[in-house]
């Protein structure tokens, strides 16, 4: 789909390049899952590819992803004015979330590098928590109940 994108005649610069990214944080979140669920999988990177190919390392995979969604997530808006395009669009915030625990994964699983990774995952979190634009703040637990309402 992110190679797509560039075709669409409809669309701007700068949604060609939302959308894109959108697509690229999905696919980097299906790859996620994957591997916390078998381990080594096999990593396409060629879209309509046909040939079969050999599972490839978890942790190249995982360091791949994380490569390629650092690309792209500053496409991604922190918020939409329209509550109800939230919960269903790809956001700046859940693409650091995603980067936050691939790193935590990575640090794992990954002893060379643990140290490297678990400084990635805190600056993705600093990025998060204080460069957001207001979109997103730490709630006091007495305030837990907004988390659940939406249209907010």
């Amino acid at each position: 789909l992110a190679e797509k994108v560039a075709d669409v005649t409809v669309l701007n610069e700068k949604e060609k390049k939302q959308f894109a990214a959108e697509a690229i944080m999905m696919r980097n979140m299906a790859y996620f899952f994957m591997v916390r669920l078998w381990g080594d999988v096999p990593y396409y990177t060629k879209a309509y590819n046909t040939e079969s190919l050999a599972r490839t390392n978890m942790v190249t995979v995982l360091k791949n992803c994380v490569e390629d969604l650092k690309k792209v997530q500053q496409d991604l808006p922190w918020t939409y004015a329209d509550p109800g395009r939230r919960a269903v669009r790809g956001l700046r915030g859940g693409a650091l979330i995603l980067l936050m625990h691939m790193e935590m994964w990575l640090a794992g699983f990954d002893d060379l590098n643990a140290q490297a990774h678990y400084r990635n995952a805190i600056d993705f979190g600093i990025e998060l928590t204080t460069k957001n634009d207001g979109a997103y703040e730490l709630l006091p637990f007495e305030r837990y109940r907004e988390i659940f309402k939406g249209r907010m």
